[in-house]
């Protein structure tokens, strides 16, 4: 790792920690509704928005996929997704926003249109 290299990471951390808590939270929180929108589009989704933690979530179960299925087919899919699988017995992903970029909604949510069908 070349010193360029450090220098981006300790900045990024500086940025992280000086970031206000509640601007954070209230930017995922918008992220999360934006990914739960265009998550109902789709035919046999149920999908519930999560805040009461301190990261809010967006849980999804399709219908007609179980939770196994529809998880290796987000692994498969070009970009792959991976989610949460704590609920995937309960045939539920659990998607949280700290991880995802300016424009990772879109592609997404385009993912689980792709991999949201019956066998």
């Amino acid at each position: 790792m070349g010193k360029e290299q450090i220098a981006g990471l300790v900045t990024a951390l500086k940025q992280f920690v000086d970031a206000d808590e509640s601007a954070r939270r209230e930017g995922w929180l918008s992220t999360v509704n934006e990914i739960a929108d265009g998550l109902r589009q789709i035919n046999g989704a149920e999908v519930r928005v999560s805040d009461g933690g301190a990261i809010p979530s967006v849980q999804i179960r399709i219908a007609f996929v179980d939770g196994m299925t529809l998880m290796k087919r987000l692994n498969a899919h070009m970009p792959s997704v991976h989610a949460n699988a704590s609920r995937v017995h309960e045939d539920t992903i659990v998607l949280n926003p700290v991880c995802l970029r300016d424009g990772d909604v879109g592609p997404l949510v385009q993912a689980f249109k792709d991999v949201s069908h019956p066998e």
